[in-house]
């Protein structure tokens, strides 16, 4: 009797041990999210909608180790902390965590994250459109949908011009072996279906760019039916500010739309309300406040 009430103590503790230990074993948890959106005069509403763990994915754009502007590349090492303290949270809760850092995929072919893809790979891979080229259409239609940040120079007025410098996502963003990596938009779409996931958020860098108009993008993933949302403080903007000396000089920048680096983000988060898909903040999963850039003094609306 004494040895069963021993073994029944021990299996007692060992449970209460993982259950403190292992967040993930509360992976039905739900995921509270409050959406927001704009009207066409820009102003904004939220709703909120109860998601599944298991229903949710978060894909993480082009958080590389290096970008060709050394700013971007100090914004991102600035990102990462708190971004991988979303990811983190967001596991415990069931989440699939698909990193996603384009042309250097390759750096994970070992590891485990990648091997479950195979089936997928021969999926479409398209980019949906984004930049300035639609942007004289939209203007010649007298449609109000202007993309509001232009980035002429690549979006980097010290050095100008897209040389690859990277070789891997930033190394303090966790790659766990349950986690996803691609850069396929047919390999991630393929699997987050096979897996039922509805809902995906996508994070990372920049609005303007690749957030938006990579295969596994914004456009791309409301386009293949996932109820879709930026999350709006874990992102950033391509965009040449000018000259000041500081890692982010505040003055007018070089192009328009007349507005230093951070008032420029505001408005490409306010474009993608507006247009594209809702928006959630990081407090969904880390209960703190949304995350601020330190240079970043603009009034949020």
């Amino acid at each position: 009797m004494k040895l069963k009430t021993t073994s029944n103590l021990l299996a007692f503790c060992a449970a209460l041990l993982a259950s403190v230990l292992c967040p993930a074993t509360s992976a039905a948890a739900p995921v509270n999210v409050s959406l927001r959106s704009r009207s066409d005069a820009g102003k904004p509403s939220a709703r909120s909608e109860t998601w599944e763990g298991r229903q949710t994915a978060i894909i993480i754009c082009d958080m590389w180790d290096k970008h060709w502007c050394a700013h971007a590349t100090a914004r991102v090492g600035e990102l990462a902390p708190r971004m991988n303290a979303v990811l983190t949270n967001a596991r415990g809760r069931g989440v699939t965590i698909v990193h996603a850092p384009s042309d250097c995929v390759g750096a994970y072919n070992s590891h485990p994250s990648r091997a479950k893809l195979a089936p997928f790979r021969t999926g479409p891979n398209a980019w949906e459109h984004w930049s300035d080229s639609e942007t004289a259409g939209l203007k010649r239609s007298g449609l109000k949908n202007i993309w509001p940040v232009m980035h002429p120079k690549n979006g980097c007025w010290e050095c100008g011009r897209a040389v690859r410098h990277w070789n891997k996502q930033i190394a303090t963003l966790t790659v766990k072996p349950e986690d996803l990596v691609s850069d396929h938009g047919g390999e991630i779409i393929g699997y987050l279906k096979s897996k039922g996931v509805k809902n995906v958020i996508v994070m990372g860098v920049h609005t303007n760019m690749c957030v938006i108009g990579r295969p596994f993008g914004l456009r791309a993933m409301k386009k293949n039916g996932f109820n879709t949302a930026l999350m709006r403080d874990m992102t950033d903007l391509m965009y040449n500010s000018p000259p000041g000396g500081k890692l982010e000089p505040v003055g007018v920048p070089l192009n328009g739309p007349g507005v230093e680096h951070f008032e420029g983000l505001n408005l490409m988060v306010q474009y993608i309300e507006k247009y594209v898909a809702p928006s959630v903040a990081s407090t969904t999963f880390t209960g703190k406040t949304e995350f601020r850039f330190a240079a970043d003094k603009t009034v949020k609306k």
